[in-house]
Order: C-alpha cells, then structure tokens, then sequence
C-alpha cells in the first residue's frame, strides 16, 4: 500500500547511473565501477520508494470478538441468562484459534468491562454495571473498541434489546469494526403502566386539589387502584369508604379523575396499580407521582437531630411572623421537591454524618441555582466539628471550615485498614471510602492507607501515615489500590498500630474496611492498641463474612473503644466513614471566655444590631475573605475567628454563625436584650423576595417524561414587563441545567424539559416584581416515579437491524443454533491495528548504503613493497597497464630524478630527507587524481 504512488516514476532515473559506471570503468575498473552502480542505484530505489510512503497492511489471522451485553432494567432476568447461556455455548463450540480471544463489557447507564481480551474468558453476569435505570448502548461499544487488541481481527457481538435511553446507538454505525446483534426479547404485551398524574402546581393547605391518574394499557386489562396522599390512604371509591378504586381497561390511555385534600405544607401523590393477573406486567411502572407545592410562601424549616434545641428559636421566629416548620435531617433526604416548598433553611448542630450525599449536593445547588437561603449554627457537631470539612456544602459558606495552619490545635491521626471489598462494585465503593475519610480530615491531621499486598506478611502502606495536606497524593494513593484479600488481620493492624504509636497526634484512630472474614488480631495486639489510647472502627461489608465473623470484628471494636458498623448497602459506607474520620472535632471547639469585636465590614442583616456579650465557646473557622462579609469576630488569643459571616451566594444567601441559638455556650446573651433581634433578622435576610402574585408558574406533565413550563402575568402591570428567557432546572442528583423560556405571547414565556432520571424535578423562574423592581423566585416540581427503561413494551429490533446493516454485522436470534453462530468467522474482518509506515526503515537502509558507496569508489587494497605485503590506498592508475611502472615508497609510479641541491647534512639523512620529499610529492598528486576522480563520479 502506498500513499504517494506517483512517487515511484523517479526509479526512470536509476537506470541512467549505468553511464556513470561506464564512465568509471577506465580510472577504478570495470568491477569496482559496476559495484559501485548497483550500490548506487539501490540506494536511490530505497530513497524514492521511501519517498511513495509505503505502508506495511499485513497483520495476524487470531480474531478477539468483544460482547457488549445489556443490563438495563428492560432486560428482564430470563432473557439475560438465556442469552449468557447462548453465547458461552457459541463461543465453545466455534472452530476457534489457540490465540482467539473474548472480552466482555456490561452497559446500562455507565459501561464497566466484565473480562479483558483473553482466550480462557468467557461471559458472566458477576460484574455489576452499576445503575440500571438508562442504557447508554454507544458507550458500551465505545470501551469495547476502547479494550479491543490491535493485534487481532476484531468483532462486536451487541446483545440488547435495542431500548436505548441515550439515543445514541446511531452513533455507533461506523464501518470500521463489524457489529453483530443479538435480540433480546421484551415481554409485556400485557403491561399496564401509571403514565403520569396530572395536578395543579401549588394549593392552599388543606384546599380540595383535582387530580388526573393516566394509566397505559397494553392489552385489556383489569385491577385496582390505591391513591396515597404524603404516605397516608387516601379515601376512593363510588361509596367513599375504600383506598382503591376497581378498574377494568382497555387497550389504551384511561384516564381516572380524583380529588385530593391538599396537605399542610408540601403534599405527594402516588397512585400504585394492582392487577388481577400479574403474567406480562412489569411492576416496576405500576406507580405514578405528582407533587403539588403549597401556594404560600416565605416557609422556614429549622432542622436539628435534636428538636428540643430549636424549639426556642422557632417559638421566637413565630412571634415575629415568620412561617416556621421544624424538620429533621431525615426530611431533607425525601427529594428535591421538600427543598421546593421552602425559601430558607436553618440547620442547627446537624453533623454530615447524618444526610446521605446526595444531599449536601442537592442542598448546595438549591443555595446557588433555585434561590434558598441556609443559615448553618455551630455546635458539637457542626460546620468542620461536625464533617462538613470537603462538602460540597462547605464551598457555598462564607467561612473556611479547615482552619489556617498556623493555628495551635491539636490534630488527629487516621489510618485505612482496606481489605478486599467482595461486594457489588466493591472496589468503586471502597475508593469512595477512602475518598471520603480524606476529604473530611483537616490539612493538619495525620492519613494512612494500609493494605494487604500479598507476599511475607502482606501488609503494605499503599499511602504512609504523614499530612494530608492538600489531599491530592492520599487521594492517588486511594484509586491506586489493589485491593488484596488478606487472610489475617495483625500484620495490617500491627503496621498501621506502630505507625500510630509514634505519631505526634492527640486523637488515633484506625478504621478497617473488610468482610470480616480474615483471621483475628492477637490479644496482645488488641491490649497495645487499648493502652496507646488507639480507637477502631470496624466496618463489616458485603463479601461472605457470617455471624462469627460479625461477632470477631464487634469485639475488636469494642475491645479498643471503637464502633462496630454492619453494612447491608454500599451508600451507607459515606455516612459512616465522615463519623468515624472525625479524629479532631473536638479540638475545633474553641473553650473559654471571648469578648465579640466588629470588623466594620458590611454588617448586612445586623447592621442595626449592637454587640453581643462574650461566649465561652464557639466552632473554630476561618475568613473566606472575597465577596464574604465577616461583620462580628471573636477576639481569641491567638487570632481573630469568626462568629456571624454572610454573602450571596448565586441566586441564594447563606450565613454562618459559629455558636447554637441556645445552650452553655452562649450564657450571658440570655439577658441580651437584642438577642432575638439577631436571630429574626438573620433568617428573614435569608427569604428571598415574596411572591406578590402578579406571577404564575405553572409545571405541567405530558407525554414520555415531557414537562411543560409555562411563565404568565397574573396583573396589568406584570403584562407590561418582559417575561424572563431563561430559568434554572434541579435535577434529582442535585445538579442544575439551564431551562430556556422562549416569550409566547405578552407576558408569557414558555418552555420544556424532559425528566431523564427518576426523581423530583424543580423549576425555577426569575421574575421581576412590577410594584418593587425586586427580583422574585417562582417555583414549581414535578416527579419522575420510573426511569424510561420501564416504558417499553417491546424490543426495538429494528434498530439493532438497521445497525448490523450498517456496519457489516449479522443478526442473531435466541432460538437459532448457538454451534452455527460462527462468532470466529474471519469472513470480512479486517485487523484494527493501522497499516505500519516503513519509509523510516527504508531511509535508513539508504543511509547504510552510502559509507558502501564511498568505500567502493575511494579505497583500494594491493601490495605495498617498502611499507609491508597489503595497505590501502588512494587508487590512481588503472589497473591492467600495459608495461609495469618502478614504484617508489608509497606505492606510486616513480618520477624522474630531480636535480642535487646543495646540503650540509650527512650521506645517511640526505637519503631519508630525499625518500620522504619523494613520498610527500607522490601523497599530494595522488590526492589531487582523487579528487579529480571524484569530479568525474559526481
């Protein structure tokens, strides 16, 4: 193969060097002349071809065919083992090479390799793709071509039903790899599904609200529905006195209208279909959910684990008219949709610990994109105290949680004890462990990862005990590890025992990962740990650890002051893992007597407030500095510390005040007479502007996950004012989109957006108010009760026909013989590995040539009569003379004698003087012939 062909015309010019040669023939002879053409002429023939750019085409006869199997929700459980079975016996019975391989890549919403390309591989579901609610079939043919070897012919084998919830499989349709498909068939021509739950978007508490429940029918069906209002029954029937209604559908939508007494604040409601015949119905699209937002606004919620400790603060906010509901961290964990019905939160000594993730990312994005506004307190547990240290929530306040180094206080030390995690992606959520420890420690305390690395006592420092510092090297020695399965806990426990023994910390604590399974530590191991005052958590997850084993790592705990933590779900570890990392709470609680000074920087919503009398204690922060306002500071004796800072923060506010609203930390404020004016000014800083109603939000669902926006002015004057175009959209996994609002008409703009993931959606409107000119923040939510992956009734067989079509490939059916399936066939593969360029090689040949070329010209070997029997030398005579010449010392024709010239020297050193002028002449006339020689050869 060559990429520039007419390159090859330049090889007209080699034959006409054979003048040259005939030239040469008469000054260096016929043989040499000859030799030297054909050097030269090759030469030129390696240059000019290397000039066509010759690729090398040819690669191996071995095949690697890669299966991208579907995982998705739609692939019932039946089908996926029949098509595991299908394609193991297909893959067995190929007439296959020795060096024919297989790998494997599993695909849902992610795609995660099940088996490298390997010839002893063989197709297992015991690799989890991780969520199953999406297919993302393109990104599973992306890392099977990603793994595929270069070395092989290669072929695709797509197993599917051809749902693809991306919608990208269109993309996949390139010819450079054959992709066959085998279908996998969807089941539910008798499937009824909830398709959606029309109702208004907000209503007074305790209003009748009206509600529609769609419902899809496959194929006639009959069944009953129960409708539950926030989780409670909801009274249905022709009499009034059931919780269901009896239904008989047809093939179809069916629409069911109700009415549903709106709650007290934000109110859910869940229709769950119920059929006669269970036989083609998937239960997992039985249910439906509207989420209905209450019609008043400026609602507080006060969040504590402890409600005692705020019921003072809501009684004083209630007095001044502030809507105040008390909640628990539980409630900020129920969906986006809990956040929707509120304009500001207060968290009062609420520790990271007690949320699950998602949530601190679903409250930050609520801060910054939808407008609320967060006043976190301090406390025991609170702000760095309580593991907030590396939130996300800790990037939205206006303090720094990780205080400055410069600060003496006492740091604590850490060591990760990992063992194998044999548990559904284990070893994704054992680096999650790891990265969350980490991000929760302070840059001052001391980490250490520990693991079993195999060989003579197994136990390796993946990350030695030091600083964590900017964390960056612990958290590449956290998704660096191997994960090895120890069999005995004391060489790990001892490793990461000395290490904290020696070190300059006031709290240790050792934490270990592990099913439990591995051989206990010694009594003696166990009494050191207990007497350098080492704490450890023992976590027991997954893998196939029993009761004994449950029992043995609770004693370890027990016996060093430790927890004892059973996980039954992975997304506990987070949680428990910040509770357990919190080494140096406590020296963050700053004990004493402190008067309070002002900074003179903007006081915001103090600015009317007179200081405070002193505090006895307070959570230990820092400056942001920036857009961050820091108006009140307590005067430490080491440096000045904040107790109340403020900014705005996106759309949202967020203040910081580093003590609780009550308790011994604060005892003279009792008798503070503008007490309780800091604490109502704070929070009403918090709401954003009320709704005047000139405007109206309304969020309303329609067909496959479709939700419509629609933007209105309610009065005259709102008409008048260009509608907001763009608006702010919360995802369920806390994350924000921009929503575009086109205008529709005079004082109306309107738009969409599709509700991709299950889960509460909240849209967010700008708006400005026409009788202040403030800025307003409308609100409405809807609710996704199922992914797409459940709306299907069939398999799109079809597109994976269109795609084997469009790529070379074949189609495969279930019910065909897996023995003729022909997954080794080399028809029409082709080698991935590009063609090699060898114009490199051919270059250097030419190179190689040209010393061979001089060499043949220039040099000659004969013997030399005064210098010894064979030198080498310059030639210039042709050989084959007629009459032989005398020679002189060099070897050259002798000249004639030249005339006496007077010497003082003696007989004996005339002669030498004599013989070496000679031998000088006859060197410089042989390199004057050379050089002419050479003329004639160029």
């Amino acid at each position: 193969m060559l990429q520039v062909p007419w390159a090859l015309l330049l090889l007209l010019v080699v034959p006409l060097l054979a003048v040259s040669a005939w030239r040469l023939q008469p000054r260096i002879g016929a043989t040499r002349a000859w030799l030297s053409w054909f050097v030269r002429s090759a030469m030129l023939s390696l240059l000019i071809v290397a000039l066509a750019q010759p690729l090398l085409p040819r690669g191996p006869d071995d095949v690697t065919v890669a299966v991208v199997l579907d995982r998705s929700r739609s692939v019932s459980a039946d089908a996926l083992a029949s098509a595991v079975t299908w394609i193991n016996e297909a893959l067995q019975g190929a007439e296959r090479g020795e060096g024919d391989r297989v790998a494997l890549v599993h695909v849902a919403a992610l795609a995660v390799p099940g088996a490298m390309p390997d010839p002893a591989a063989e197709v297992s579901l015991l690799v989890s793709p991780g969520a199953r609610d999406a297919t993302d079939l393109n990104r599973g043919i992306e890392l099977a071509r990603a793994i595929l070897p270069e070395d092989t012919r290669n072929r695709l084998l797509l197993v599917s039903d051809g749902l693809d919830t991306f919608g990208s499989l269109a993309a996949a349709a390139r010819g450079d790899l054959p992709i066959d498909v085998l279908v996998l068939p969807v089941d539910r021509q008798a499937d009824v599904r909830i398709e959606r739950i029309s109702a208004p978007t907000r209503a007074q508490p305790g209003t009748p609200i009206e509600v529609e429940v769609v419902l899809h029918a496959a194929a006639a069906a009959s069944g009953r529905m129960v409708v539950r209002r926030n989780g409670g029954p909801v009274i249905l029937g022709d009499d009034r006195t059931t919780s269901s209604i009896a239904l008989q559908l047809k093939a179809g939508l069916t629409v069911v209208p109700l009415q549903v007494m709106a709650g007290d604040d934000l109110t859910r409601i869940d229709a769950t279909w119920i059929p006669d015949r269970r036989q083609g119905d998937a239960p997992e699209n039985d249910t439906g959910r509207a989420v209905v937002l209450p019609a008043r606004t400026g609602t507080v919620l006060l969040v504590s684990e402890a409600s005692a400790s705020i019921d003072s603060l809501a009684q004083l906010l209630r007095r001044a008219d502030i809507d105040v509901r008390i909640g628990t961290p539980g409630d900020l964990a129920q969906g986006g949709a809990s956040l929707a019905s509120i304009d500001a939160l207060v968290r009062v000594n609420v520790p990271r610990w007690s949320l699950p993730p998602a949530v601190d990312t679903a409250l930050a994005a609520w801060v910054e994109a939808t407008g609320g506004g967060l006043l976190m307190t301090g406390g025991a547990q609170s702000l760095g105290a309580g593991g907030w240290i590396g939130s996300d929530l800790a990037h939205i306040l206006p303090v720094e949680l990780d205080p400055p180094a410069q600060r003496q206080i006492q740091r604590g030390a850490l060591v990760l004890v990992m063992h194998s995690c044999e548990m559904e992606r284990g070893n994704y959520w054992g680096r999650r462990v790891c990265e969350t420890a980490i991000d929760t420690l302070r840059s001052r305390d001391l980490v250490g990862i520990v693991e079993y690395g195999g060989g003579v006592g197994g136990a390796r420092w993946a990350f030695p005990l030091q600083e964590a510092g900017n964390r960056q090297a612990a958290l590449r020695a956290a998704a660096r590890l191997k994960y090895g399965d120890m069999p005995d806990f004391g060489p790990s426990m001892q490793k990461a025992a000395d290490a904290l023994a020696a070190a300059d910390a006031g709290q240790k604590h050792m934490v270990i990962i592990s099913d439990g399974d591995p051989s206990p530590p010694s009594q003696a191991l166990l009494k050191q740990l207990a007497d350098e005052h080492i704490a450890v958590t023992c976590v027991q997850v997954g893998g196939h650890g029993n009761a004994r084993d449950s029992r043995r790592m609770e004693a370890m705990a027990v016996a060093t002051g430790g927890a004892f933590h059973r996980v039954t779900s992975p997304s506990q570890l987070p949680q428990i893992i910040i509770e357990a990392s919190q080494l140096a709470s406590r020296s963050l609680i700053q004990t004493g007597t402190f008067d309070i000074a002002a900074t003179g920087e903007a006081a915001g919503p103090l600015v009317d407030t007179a200081l405070p009398p002193p505090i006895e204690a307070y959570v230990l922060t820092a400056p942001r500095g920036g857009a961050a306002s820091t108006p009140w500071i307590v005067a430490a004796p080491e440096d000045s510390d904040p107790l109340v800072a403020w900014w705005q923060r996106g759309s949202g506010r967020v203040a910081v005040i580093t003590i609780p609203p009550e308790g011994s930390w604060t005892p003279a404020w009792d008798a503070w007479p503008h007490r309780d004016r800091m604490w109502v000014d704070l929070v009403r800083w918090l709401r954003p502007t009320p709704d005047d109603g000139a405007w109206t939000l309304q969020v309303r669902e329609g067909e496959g996950g479709r939700v419509h926006v629609s933007l209105e002015a309610v009065s005259e004057r709102a008409r008048t004012v260009l509608p907001v175009a763009r608006a702010v959209l919360l995802a369920p996994d806390g994350s924000s989109r921009d929503l575009v609002l086109q205008p529709d008409g005079p004082g109306r703009a309107t738009g969409s957006y599709r509700m991709d993931a299950p889960g509460e959606w909240i849209a967010v409107a700008a708006v400005e108010s026409p009788q202040t000119g403030e800025r307003m923040l409308l609100r409405g939510a809807s609710a996704q009760a199922w992914p797409d992956e459940d709306r299907a009734e069939r398999a799109d067989a079809d597109t994976l026909h269109r795609l084997a079509q469009s790529t070379g490939g074949r189609v495969h059916r279930l019910d065909a013989p897996p023995l003729e399936a022909g997954l080794f066939d080399r028809d029409g593969l082709s080698v991935l590995l590009a063609p090699s360029p060898i114009w490199p090689w051919l270059v250097l040949a030419a190179a190689i040539l040209l010393p061979i070329d001089v060499a043949v010209r220039r040099l000659v070997v004969r013997r030399d009569d005064s210098l010894g029997p064979m030198v080498a030398g310059t030639s210039t005579t042709a050989p084959g003379a007629d009459a032989p010449k005398p020679k002189g010392a060099m070897g050259t024709a002798a000249k004639a004698p030249e005339p006496a010239t007077p010497s003082t020297a003696s007989p004996e050193s005339s002669t030498e003087d004599e013989q070496a002028d000679d031998a000088m002449s006859r060197l410089r006339a042989a390199r004057r012939r050379g050089r002419s020689d050479e003329e004639d050869l160029l």
